[in-house]
């Protein structure tokens, strides 16, 4: 299980933008706040829906005996995006005492949904088994200068729809409203992880 260390502290789509591509010249009072919400929240929802890390956050991942993951002998995946940089990996010896890996080398291969993560001589399975238990710290998820151009439309296409419906979607019920707006699903599904 990830579990998310530390938060995003930085906008990766700014409010200036986002008034851009919908095309909002002036803003009735309270009307930013709202906007700077929606975009949050889309960006929220993309991360559920795609099971990835859009917004850069710190993740902990702790691969133990009987997990399921994909673990070779000098290498693991780690299924949240993009990772960006492996700021540790720890492990846990037969006394409860951690050792650090050294992690100089460490090379990161990114794919859409999931990263493959190579450490040289670490040894962390044996065979089919795992030769102790670990965690991985690490970070993942797009900075504003490395969202892909689609996935930021994407997420600015559902916050503007949002915005768009917010009144019909209070008094509409859920089969006469669409829940994202056509076009949007299809480039979050290219993101998509997809459990096995």
């Amino acid at each position: 299980m990830y579990r998310v260390a530390v938060e995003s502290s930085e906008t990766i789509i700014p409010l200036d933008k986002f008034k851009e591509f919908a095309r909002v010249t002036s803003s009735v009072a309270g009307d930013d706040q709202l906007m700077e919400s929606l975009l949050k929240g889309a960006i929220k929802y993309c991360e559920k829906y795609t099971s990835i890390s859009i917004e850069s956050k710190t993740y902990e991942k702790a691969f133990k005996f009987g997990s399921r993951d994909k673990l070779g002998p000098e290498d693991f995946e780690l299924r949240k995006g993009d990772v960006t940089s492996v700021v540790s990996i720890t492990k846990r010896n037969r006394g409860q005492s951690e050792e650090v890996y050294d992690i100089t080398d460490i090379e990161v291969y990114n794919y859409k949904q999931y990263s493959h993560i190579y450490l040289y001589g670490a040894y962390f399975s044996l065979g089919t088994h795992f030769a102790r238990p670990f965690t991985v710290t690490f970070v993942s998820g797009y900075t504003e200068d490395t969202l892909p151009q689609d996935l930021e439309t994407a997420i600015m296409q559902l916050a503007l729809y949002w915005y768009e419906n917010r009144e019909t979607m209070q008094i509409m019920d859920e089969a006469n409203i669409a829940e994202m707006p056509y076009g949007t699903s299809s480039v979050l599904n290219m993101y998509r992880l997809v459990r096995l």
